[in-house]
């Protein structure tokens, strides 16, 4: 049996010794060992990531779990139609030249802005322009809290193109959106299926193309959900990096569709 134990923003891990459950707790970020009461411990934002390497295997129903937390209760999310009444004014709005922005997607940019830079889901139907709506919010998070990146991940792998091309366009070229992983051809083209040891390396350079000497990366960075896989040894090496640029305030802003 495995007690997972809520002590303030860490969960202790006690059991007895198993060689083959150690691996599966090295693999959570941030765990620790204390030498001194022999117990492992794991940061309480990290419980899931546990539960997930548990599953599938002999300890997923031997774990106890004691929390302050909610833990099994399936919450309803709250929905509204209500839109505040509240000033834009201060949020730049981007679109095509030519175009305005629809009455609904200025709603979106009222109820984003009211909730004060806490998540919620977005569930307009396809083709409402939720790639637009999103766009001018994280804009606007930059402009007001100074953002370094926004990372877009897309369930889609073939819609991180589209995100590409919609935030250039819509932004007039003012902006580039970079698909993390992308290196340059000898004839001057560009490869986009790359390695997800390619996309780390894009992070931990901060430039483009994984190479120090180019750009360094823009505000919108996209790749696509299976890159969160990328696995060396038993760390899951792109996730850790994206862990580690939010803890250190380089990505404020995740989005994913």
């Amino acid at each position: 049996m495995i007690y997972a134990i809520q002590e303030g923003n860490k969960y202790v891990l006690k059991f007895r010794y198993d060689p083959n459950l150690i691996p599966l707790i090295k693999n959570v970020p941030g765990r620790m060992w204390n030498p001194t009461e022999k117990v492992w411990t794991i940061p309480s934002e990290h419980l899931g990531w546990l539960l997930n390497e548990i599953k599938g295997t002999e300890y997923e129903n031997a774990i106890q779990v004691q929390s302050d937390e909610d833990i099994n209760v399936n919450a309803a999310l709250d929905s509204t139609e209500v839109i505040p009444n509240i000033d834009i004014s201060d949020i730049d709005q981007y679109v095509k030249a030519g175009s305005s922005l629809y009455a609904h997607q200025i709603d979106f940019l009222k109820y984003a802005k009211n909730r004060g830079g806490k998540g919620f889901i977005l569930a307009d139907e396809q083709g409402l322009g939720k790639t637009l709506e999103v766009m001018n919010y994280a804009l606007y998070m930059r402009k007001i809290y100074g953002y370094r990146h926004c990372l877009i991940v897309t369930c889609v792998n073939s819609a991180k193109y589209s995100w590409q091309a919609d935030i250039e366009t819509h932004t007039n070229g003012t902006e580039q959106a970079y698909i993390l992983g992308t290196r340059r051809k000898r004839n001057g083209g560009f490869r986009y299926n790359t390695d997800g040891t390619d996309k780390v390396e894009d992070l931990r350079t901060g430039h483009m193309y994984g190479d120090i000497s180019a750009l360094k990366l823009p505000y919108f960075l996209i790749t696509n959900i299976e890159s969160l896989r990328t696995k060396s040894g038993k760390h899951y090496t792109l996730v850790e990096e994206i862990i580690n640029m939010a803890e250190h305030s380089e990505l404020q802003m995740t989005n994913c569709e």
